[in-house]
């Protein structure tokens, strides 16, 4: 039985170093040409030892794109369509139709918003976002911004996307959320940051009551002198005894005995 060489799981480890979209990927050995993922060691003639060259798709202008944002170069990234009405086209986009330009445009505006969120590249992520980039799109791994850019530890992103509508509960395609990539590549600052958010934002959906009901009350509340419950009632001007230190008298008068340890309740004097 041949074993298979799983080019997907190939992209997926290169992609720990580069957090380039897997889709712009290229294997390749000796030939330079393309290895299909799902062919096998065997069939490519693969020895041990062997290097394998993981290069970015040259066609549709992706080289230049994939560039640009990893360089920070947001001069560049203006010119290569990633905008709503872009002043470029490629001789795969002057053939596309306006709604699968449209599309064509998301594609290239998520891949560099993906890569410049790893690379923590401020200017480029806030100028993708503010012009549309879709911030909950996910890679065919199933990994978005948010995730790589808390792998990557880029604090100012990360709040860039959470501003824009990021899911910090969205997990990539191993089940796993943006705080646990943070934990996972020891990004502690990231960690906190998305730990105080989430907390924010749950804190933010508990109401509270400004008079609690009396059966709502602990022990020490419904005997408070401040409560109606001294004034009135069976428990009127009485101590409850196991809410008194044992340092404590039973008066305020200096003389003061001390209270009865042994009693349920002592008469306040």
């Amino acid at each position: 039985m041949q074993q298979p060489y799983e080019g997907g799981r190939f992209k997926r480890e290169a992609r720990a170093d580069c957090r380039d979209t897997s889709h712009f990927q290229r294997l390749s050995y000796i030939d330079k040409g393309d290895m299909p993922d799902n062919s096998t060691f065997k069939h490519n003639g693969i020895i041990p030892r062997g290097t394998i060259l993981l290069r970015i798709w040259s066609q549709d202008g992706i080289n230049d794109l994939v560039k640009a944002a990893a360089e920070g170069d947001l001069t560049m990234l203006k010119c290569l369509g990633v905008t709503a009405h872009p002043n470029y086209d490629t001789l795969n986009s002057v053939r596309l139709s306006s709604e699968h330009k449209s599309d064509w445009v998301a594609a290239r505006a998520f891949a560099a918003l993906y890569i410049a969120c790893h690379r923590g590249h401020m200017d480029i992520v806030r100028f993708l976002l503010r012009n549309g980039a879709n911030v909950l799109g996910k890679t065919p791994l199933g990994t978005s911004p948010l995730h790589v850019a808390a792998a990557s530890g880029h604090c100012d992103c990360i709040d860039e996307l959470l501003a824009h509508g990021a899911e910090i509960q969205d997990c990539d395609g191993k089940g796993r959320t943006a705080l646990d990539l943070a934990a996972l590549w020891g990004q502690k600052k990231v960690e906190n940051r998305l730990f105080l958010y989430q907390w924010k934002k749950r804190a933010s959906n508990v109401s509270v009551k400004a008079h609690l009901d009396p059966a709502e009350l602990f022990a020490h509340q419904k005997f408070d002198s401040c409560l109606k419950t001294w004034h009135c009632g069976p428990q009127a001007k009485n101590y409850m005894i196991n809410l008194v230190n044992h340092e404590e008298y039973s008066g305020s008068a200096i003389n003061a005995p001390k209270k009865c340890i042994s009693g349920k309740r002592v008469e306040k004097h």
